[in-house]
């Protein structure tokens, strides 16, 4: 069976390398659709 749990005995190092590639996603996606949005708007206005 599983161990007890104890508060505050989680190892983070592994929630933060997540949350820090989540972060990059949504920044990266969010420039590349602003960038598609500038050129269609520029190619089609």
């Amino acid at each position: 069976m599983s161990e007890e749990y104890k508060r505050g005995e989680m190892d983070i190092s592994q929630n933060q390398a997540t949350w820090g590639a989540f972060t990059a996603l949504v920044k990266y996606s969010t420039i590349g659709v602003a960038a598609l949005v500038f050129l269609l708007t520029v190619w089609l206005g």
